[in-house]
């Protein structure tokens, strides 16, 4: 087999199109990864500057290594993150994929590598520790619902989750916080003074960022800490600067991409250490917006989560065909 289907991004196609590439072979310090499912994220949404391969995170058997990797890796079932995921098969750096649990199928897997790097990289940013009562926003939101599950299972005491509408409110008792916000209009550090005798969380993770961090800040108690993890509503926003001072709030934004490999590296090392048990017994599980999609369907799967019609990672299965074309799913 010297070629596999691919979804191509481009700067002239509003979404990816399902096309042919040569198989890739793995660099060095790479596996090569026979991609059995994938999952949807924000960052599919965004706009490309050059033709390329789409997607990130995957799910599947690794199928070849590169010359310094242990060849014993080969046939080990593997989640992990790496550009030109959405095809069937994918190179990633070795210490960026970590072994699926016996407990999870591959469409259950796929939709954990990049929730579990950014939500226990973020709960670490912000110092949690045990017993903390933290705010998770836009709970709602694949990324954030596992959230929940992971401060959880690091010790945190009490989670309150936000969401926009209140038909939400039973996917973030599902995925296990104690406390539910709508934010239709209403003050969210008055809700959560409220929620926690007006004293305010200890720390606060944001999905949302825009108009939605001042109220963030104004949540947490003094000495508190906000980490900027998503930016749905905006990647800018305007902070006031008294009340930041005045209750001596840790404000920070994270993003961990692939480079440079050591930092990805290292988060999936804690992960797979802190992490895993949890994820075996079930403590942190996926959060699935209902059925997967087929490979074909990744566009309109696309157009769903763009309409933000999704309730958890949307998931697309990937099945090799015998022959590039065929439409049997």
């Amino acid at each position: 087999m010297t070629h596999m289907r691919a979804f191509v991004a481009s700067p002239e196609t509003p979404t990816p199109v399902l096309t042919e590439r040569a198989l890739p072979q793995p660099g060095a310090d790479e596996v090569l990864v026979r991609v059995e499912a994938v999952a949807l994220n924000n960052a599919d949404l965004a706009p490309v500057t050059a033709e390329q391969v789409a997607g990130y995170e995957f799910a599947g058997e690794i199928a070849d290594v590169g010359s310094t990797v242990d060849r014993a890796l080969i046939g080990n079932r593997v989640m992990g993150i790496s550009s030109g995921a959405f095809a069937e098969y994918a190179t990633a750096h070795h210490t960026h994929v970590a072994p699926i649990p016996d407990r999870l199928d591959p469409t259950s897997a796929a939709a954990l590598p990049i929730s579990l790097i950014t939500e226990y990289g973020a709960l670490r940013a912000g110092g949690l520790r045990s017993g903390d009562t933290v705010l998770i926003t836009a709970a709602s939101s694949g990324i954030a619902a596992l959230g929940v599950q992971i401060a959880r299972a690091l010790g945190a005491g009490v989670v309150i989750g936000t969401t926009r509408s209140a038909s939400r409110t039973g996917l973030l008792e599902r995925a296990g916080v104690d406390h539910a916000i709508v934010t239709d209009g209403g003050d969210l550090a008055e809700q959560v003074s409220h929620l926690t005798g007006g004293r305010g969380v200890d720390l606060v993770l944001d999905h949302v960022g825009g108009r939605f961090v001042d109220p963030c800040i104004q949540s947490a108690r003094i000495g508190g800490a906000v980490i900027s993890v998503g930016r749905l509503a905006s990647p800018t926003a305007e902070v006031s600067l008294f009340p930041l001072a005045k209750r001596e709030v840790l404000l920070r934004s994270v993003s961990y991409g692939l480079t440079p490999a050591t930092v990805m590296g290292g988060l999936f090392s804690a992960v797979s250490t802190h992490l895993l048990p949890a994820i075996i017994d079930g403590r942190v599980t996926p959060v699935l917006d209902g059925g997967t999609w087929s490979f074909a369907q990744l566009p309109e799967a696309l157009t769903h989560l763009r309409e933000g019609r999704a309730e958890g990672k949307v998931i697309i299965s990937v099945k090799s065909q015998p022959h590039f074309g065929s439409t049997s799913h």
